[in-house]
């Protein structure tokens, strides 16, 4: 997509969009790309693996043979209650993902202000 706005000379749609491939994804591209657009290395996502995409489309591969043989009413019908089910089921979920998320940044923040602290003091030692 990124190559297709520059190809068309839509740089504007450039000033307010971030790129990202998702961190599983991004080994199958040139590393150019994975330095790129890897979300870990992109400002605001955070320790996102930005595979929230991949995981519906995982649960909705389960339907695929099930509904293959339907009326394209009856399809859209049993793919809704699909998506309502996923959305109930990831929504009550939520308050104990963001305390397991919270948790584990409040750990990665204190082993990293360990390390800062090391680096600090054994730089202090250094004779220039």
């Amino acid at each position: 997509m990124y190559k297709y706005i520059q190809a068309n000379k839509r740089d504007d749609l450039m000033d307010n969009t971030e790129f990202a491939v998702p961190v599983f994804h991004a080994y199958g591209h040139v590393l150019e790309c994975q330095n790129k657009f890897n979300p870990r290395n992109i400002t605001g996502f955070g320790l996102s693996d930005g595979e929230g995409v991949e995981r519906l489309w995982a649960n909705l591969r389960n339907f695929a043979s099930m509904t293959k043989e339907m009326r394209p009413s009856h399809r859209i019908d049993v793919l809704s209650d699909a998506l309502r089910h996923y959305r109930r089921k990831t929504t009550q979920k939520i308050g104990h993902l963001l305390c397991k998320r919270m948790e584990h940044a409040l750990q990665l923040h204190s082993e990293a202000t360990r390390t800062l602290s090391v680096l600090k003091e054994d730089s202090c030692h250094i004779k220039l």
